[in-house]
């Protein structure tokens, strides 16, 4: 759709989920996951909806997909693992092997991947414990080096980490404040603000490519999520997609 939410257009039409998708730097393309062959797999489209193409079919499933910011690979997550592989599904590799959750050490258990830095060198996630109620978001190098943790504080359920075109914030959600809200943390200060101080739920937030603006999805209106814009400082919020259904993952176009 358009960023007003004008000319929404059904791009998959499928008895089966199509979910998070993303949309290739160049716009030409959408990565995303798909069970419809009994399995979670990654598909590749084109942005008209033509051309559907069956990109990965390795154990474990596969979601969460990114493209890199010069369009070259995919990173994705598959049975907690983070995995990275040419866009045309070649030279597939774990960037690092998943711990068990129950023990794991903090950033080292299933992983769910957020998206490439600008550079394209290094990866943004956040991996979680369900069974202990801890989740981290955090930060390793395409190769699998120099893992950073972000989160300070586990227990506060940091997840959905994305980042800002120009390298320096992290959007994430966390619900510190009871309910999930949107927050942007600085990644020079470690300074973190709320920016949606909604008591509804807002999640899965996404920048917009120059930066000024994020899109996410959020309950505040209605009993289903529905897509929504604000600035990149919280303010002017617009509401997108009125639907009956459940609207989500917002992505961008270049």
């Amino acid at each position: 759709m358009n960023s007003d939410g004008s000319e929404q257009t059904n791009l998959t039409n499928d008895p089966a989920p199509d979910d998070e998708p993303d949309i290739s730097p160049d716009g030409d393309k959408l990565v995303f996951s798909s069970d419809r062959e009994n399995s979670l797999d990654l598909y590749v489209v084109g942005s008209d909806g033509r051309g559907l193409r069956h990109l990965d079919d390795g154990p474990g499933g596969a979601l969460s997909s990114r493209w890199s910011p010069d369009g070259s690979r995919i990173a994705f997550s598959s049975s907690g693992t983070l995995m990275v592989m040419n866009a045309d599904g070649s030279d597939r590799r774990a960037i690092f092997e998943s711990q068990n959750e129950a023990t794991a050490e903090p950033c080292r258990g299933g992983a769910f991947l957020g998206g490439w830095s600008p550079d394209g060198k290094r990866l943004v996630y956040y991996s979680a414990s369900v069974t202990r109620s801890l989740s981290w978001d955090c930060i390793i190098d395409v190769d699998g080096s120099d893992l950073t943790v972000l989160s300070r504080d586990p227990k506060v359920w940091d997840v959905e980490p994305v980042w800002s075109p120009d390298g320096r914030r992290i959007a994430f959600r966390s619900h510190r404040d009871g309910a999930p809200e949107i927050y942007v943390r600085d990644l020079e200060t470690g300074a973190e603000r709320n920016l949606t101080n909604n008591p509804a739920a807002d999640v899965e937030p996404e920048w917009s490519p120059d930066g000024n603006w994020i899109a996410f999805a959020s309950m505040r209106d209605s009993l289903n999520f529905d897509i929504y814009i604000m600035r990149a400082d919280g303010s002017d919020v617009r509401r997108l997609t009125t639907a009956e259904a459940k609207d989500s993952y917002p992505v961008w176009g270049p």
